[in-house]
Formats: structure tokens, C-alpha cells, sequence
């Protein structure tokens, strides 16, 4: 069996091809383009993951997506408008885009891939959770996944065994150590979603102790409880 795995309509684009439940070839857009952190469709990384594996888009079975837009509409947009109303209301230019990207997902990945081939909607996390342990050489680990947010998650702890990973427990939105991170990015003047990275790179030299009791306020860590 052939898999096309893709991530489109968002930042830092991709494209991986599973045959037989074996890896064969992944790649970030960016690498080809030369466009960092490329929001472009990964046309140039599918037809890199067809050419190493020697195959042509017709020999694959299915194509995933590593989000399912109704868990967002339900879990993350109507439970977070009701929570948070009225405050909540700023939040609707957001939600338009999101609806407008992800409502229709797999009419407007088959029109960009011009196909009918069937698309699976995978959760955002589980995606995480396979990509990383289902590849590694543990036969069993504990998995902690950490972003910014999935469909309405943005954390979750889990148990992976064999091929099977089993889910013990999870953070909502919008209790996020990702969006945090992102945010004091762009507080001492870089891009959120672009160089956390160089953030993280010169937090090495600085002192972690002169905020340390103003980061204990904003993230706290509660017994048999992951972050609140």
C-alpha cells in the first residue's frame, strides 16, 4: 500500500510517502523552493517523494492530512465562543480564514492535485505521536506531543507499544506552552510561527533565573495534571 502523506494550507509545507508501512522519502517545500518556512502547496515535495520511491501519483492508494476541521469547528470554535463570550467576538476575521481553509479540505486538496483519490483526515496529534514514535526503534515509549495547537488540543501524553499508541491524557486550547512560546517571540521583535528557533538559540546566553518567577505565573504545573 501507498501513502501520501501532505501538509498544505499552512506554514512550512511538506509531503512524506509511506509504501508497506515503511518510510521511503520526506521533505519540507522550503528545500526546493528556497522560500523559508514556505506557506506554498508542496507540489515539488510530492514529486520528490514520487521520484525516490520511483513511482508514479497514480500508483497511490491514499493521500492524508493531518487535521480534521469538524473537531475544530465543534471542540475548538463553538466551545471557545460560548466560554469566552463576548471576548471571543474578536476572534471572528480568525475564524473566517480558517473556515474559508480548512471547511472544504479535501475538495481543495483534490483540485490541487487534480485527483478523485481518497483522502483520510487524520488528528493533528495522533500525526505527531506516528511520526515520531511508529519510526523510531522503541518497542515501547512514553510520547509527549507539544505545539502550538491541533484541532482544539495542544498537548498530549501517551503510551506507545508495538504499532498501537494509547492516549492517557491531553491540554486544551487555549492552555498552550507552543502559543506561548510564540508570543514572546514576537514580543522581543521576531516572527511567531518563523524563529522561535533563533529565540531558542540565544536564550543560551542569557539568564534564565531573572524571569524564572514571572514564567512560574504564567505556566503552572498541578499534581496528576499535565499544564494549566
Amino acid at each position: 500500500m501507498k501513502i501520501l502523506g501532505i501538509n498544505a494550507f499552512g506554514h512550512d509545507t511538506s509531503a512524506a510517502l509511506v509504501i508497506d508501512g515503511k518510510l521511503v522519502a520526506a521533505v519540507e517545500e522550503e528545500r526546493l523552493n528556497r522560500e523559508k518556512s514556505t506557506r506554498a502547496f508542496p507540489h515539488l515535495s510530492i514529486e520528490y517523494c514520487l521520484k525516490e520511491a520511483n513511482i508514479k501519483f497514480e500508483d497511490v492508494d491514499y493521500i492524508t492530512y493531518a487535521y480534521q476541521p469538524y473537531l475544530w469547528l465543534t471542540h475548538r470554535f463553538l466551545y471557545h465562543q460560548l466560554r469566552f463570550f463576548p471576548q471571543a467576538l474578536g476572534e471572528l476575521k480568525y475564524v473566517k480564514r480558517m473556515i474559508s481553509k480548512f471547511m472544504f479540505l479535501k475538495s481543495n486538496i483534490q483540485k490541487e492535485l487534480k485527483t478523485n483519490k481518497p483522502i483520510i483526515l487524520l488528528k493533528h496529534h495522533d500525526a505527531h505521536m506516528g511520526s515520531t514514535f511508529l519510526v523510531s526503534p522503541f518497542e515501547e515509549a512514553a510520547i509527549l506531543t507539544l505545539d502550538g495547537l491541533g484541532e482544539y488540543e495542544t498537548s498530549v501524553q501517551a503510551v506507545g507499544k508495538g504499532t498501537s499508541i494509547k492516549r492517557l491524557d491531553h491540554i486544551l486550547f487555549p492552555n498552550s506552552l507552543g502559543s506561548m512560546y510564540a508570543c514572546i517571540s514576537h514580543f522581543v521583535g521576531y516572527t511567531a510561527e518563523l524563529d522561535e528557533g533563533k529565540v531558542m538559540g540565544l536564550a543560551a546566553y542569557g539568564d534564565a533565573s531573572e524571569y524564572y518567577n514571572d514564567f512560574k505565573k504564567l505556566v503552572k504545573l498541578k499534581k496528576m495534571e499535565l499544564f494549566n
